[in-house]
């Protein structure tokens, strides 16, 4: 089990779609989160952004990758870049 701690300034909006999106990588998380009472709004180009992940994610065309293969994947650019690492 993983626990994640984030903080946001993002409105129940975004927050209901982020938690819908979790929730359609992992059908068993639990997302819990604390209203600090401000209403803090998502940009429209934001929330345009979050539902395309959505709708890639439900149509079984997004691509997922682990930690390991991200940070293999990282040092590779990062070397392909010329960086020493």
């Amino acid at each position: 089990m993983s626990i994640i701690n984030i903080q946001t300034t993002a409105n129940k909006q975004a927050l209901d779609k982020l938690k819908a999106f979790l929730l359609s990588i992992d059908p068993d998380a639990v997302m819990t989160f604390e209203d600090d009472g401000y209403d803090y709004d998502i940009s429209d180009e934001d929330a345009k952004k979050l539902d395309e992940a959505l709708e890639k994610i439900e149509r079984g065309e997004a691509k997922f990758y682990t930690l390991e293969e991200v940070k293999e994947r990282s040092i590779k650019h990062l070397r392909s870049l010329g960086a020493d690492v």
